[in-house]
């Protein structure tokens, strides 16, 4: 009775925007997110906030919209000011978010869990080396993946992570 109505949600696919974060993030960049997003989850797809972050100058629960540049501020070192410049702005309406096409590979591709090398795992959001390298490690000791939920199984990945990158996993 309830096939219909989970199919339909499962078909509709979350609306994304493209942002664009600098500053003291690991990995400064363009990236493609869902719709209704917080700061907090481009600053794990940007690999993190560096130690010289200003955390008392952000708000991690900021709402994102499409086409912002976010920059995160650094630490002003003793004695001396730091200029920043401000954590979002955006460009006018008639001008292009982006100066030059973003890069290549903005929006992971889709990846099979079962054939997928640890460098197609890193592609992922939010998914460094290391646990690129336990996802190939688990699997080859399971014999391969049954479900895709299975993934939840590889420490390290947590109910927010798979959520994160379900949408780019496959059988």
């Amino acid at each position: 009775q309830n096939a219909p109505a989970e199919q339909k949600a499962e078909s509709k696919e979350p609306k994304k925007i493209i942002l664009d974060i600098g500053g003291a993030v690991a990995k400064p960049g363009v990236y493609w997110i869902v719709e209704g997003a917080r700061l907090d989850e481009l600053v794990v797809l940007a690999g993190g906030l560096l130690p010289s972050a200003d955390r008392d100058r952000i708000n991690l629960a900021l709402p994102l919209r499409d086409g912002v540049k976010i920059s995160i501020p650094f630490k002003s070192q003793q004695g001396s000011t730091v200029q920043t410049p401000p954590l979002v702005s955006s460009a006018p309406e008639s001008e292009p978010t982006t100066e030059k096409e973003p890069p290549p590979q903005v929006e992971p591709k889709v990846i099979n869990i079962n054939l997928a090398t640890a460098q197609d795992f890193e592609g992922l959001p939010a998914i460094g080396k290391e646990l690129a390298g336990r996802i190939v490690k688990y699997r080859e000791g399971v014999g391969g993946f049954k479900s895709i939920d299975e993934l939840r199984q590889v420490r390290g990945i947590g109910e927010k992570l798979f959520e994160r990158v379900r949408a780019y996993l496959k059988l």
